[in-house]
């Protein structure tokens, strides 16, 4: 448990501890957190600051300020990080925080997903020179936002999805169409690329056909048009 009754945790055999505890065990290299632990904040993240053999950390509905995630930071062996619903409903999350991850230089692969993260997120993932594989879905930044995956000169994998369904009388124009297409075809390190959830034209998916060393496309619930 992390300081929240709907927060379970998986731990090798998935043990179940209070997040002081889980910061005691020195070993571990692999941990998720599911469940909407929003009991994980800005005052217990520190308490997973000893885990520093760390590889692999999932988290959902965690309660960071954007300041907060600056805190992951202490995690300094991190290969992969992922984050579902991060700061879901919290005033003023915008995903800039997510710079402070430049400085894990281990950090391979990065998920963001179900958050305001905007595009001031996308310009601060811009910021992890290091990642090789970058997922997003149902966020809140626009097709100008993935201008900012061209600065990521290691990107071998790319999983972009559809923007989050806007409820209020704010914009809700596609951050993935065909213009997306044209700029992932510049992106020559790609090797993966998952789409999900768009309406694209053929003619905008063969563009991908220029990239030198693409080996796998998905397409996920796209509508295809000549």
């Amino acid at each position: 448990m992390v300081s929240s009754p709907r927060c379970s945790s998986k731990i090798a055999r998935s043990w179940a501890l209070p997040s002081s505890g889980i910061g005691q065990l020195k070993e571990l290299k692999s941990l998720t957190l599911n469940g909407q632990c929003r009991g994980l904040t800005d005052e217990t993240l520190p308490y997973l600051s000893g885990l520093t053999k760390l590889e692999e950390l999932a988290t959902d509905g965690i309660q960071v300020t954007d300041a907060g995630l600056a805190g992951f930071a202490a995690l300094t062996n991190l290969r992969s990080l992922s984050f579902f619903h991060p700061s879901f409903g919290m005033q003023g999350f915008d995903g800039s925080g997510f710079a402070a991850l430049k400085s894990l230089a281990r950090l391979e692969r990065l998920t963001i997903a179900g958050t305001p993260f905007d595009d001031k997120g996308m310009v601060a993932v811009a910021q992890i020179a290091q990642l090789q594989d970058f997922r997003t879905w149902h966020t809140y930044q626009s097709s100008a936002g993935n201008e900012s995956l061209a600065k990521l000169p290691k990107l071998k994998s790319l999983w972009l999805g559809q923007r989050l369904r806007r409820y209020d009388v704010g914009s809700n124009a596609a951050s993935l169409d065909d213009s997306t297409l044209a700029l992932l075809a510049k992106l020559t390190t790609l090797e993966t690329v998952t789409l999900d959830e768009a309406r694209l034209s053929l003619a905008a998916l063969r563009q991908l056909q220029e990239l030198p060393r693409l080996r796998k496309l998905e397409l996920r619930r796209i509508d295809k048009s000549p």
